[in-house]
């Protein structure tokens, strides 16, 4: 992106990047939902542990929900900016 006051410019590869990042995490969540959790022995507080680790994996496939759909909002956005770049750009008769 350049610099504030200069107005707006994201390239392909920016966004694709910042769509990959959100993917990524989006997958690392994903995984620890997947992952059996380890055996607990916590003595009289088993109960308890075991049941705030299933409310952190609850959680967590939430936030993987919530990553997973701002990413496709990303490639979304960035398709229609590329899109209607390309066509100011052509407008004024600049090539890109």
């Amino acid at each position: 992106m350049s610099n504030p006051g200069e107005g707006i410019d994201a390239s392909r590869e920016l966004l694709g990047q910042l769509r990959g990042i959100l993917d990524g995490g989006t997958d690392s969540l994903d995984s620890m939902g997947r992952t059996e959790p380890p055996g607990i022995d916590a003595g009289e507080s088993t109960s308890t542990v075991t049941e705030t680790v299933g409310q952190l994996l609850q959680a967590s496939a939430g936030v993987a929900g919530g990553m997973q759909e701002t990413a496709q909002d990303v490639g979304t956005a960035g398709d229609r900016y590329m899109h209607n770049d390309d066509a100011a750009a052509d407008l004024f008769g600049n090539e890109r």
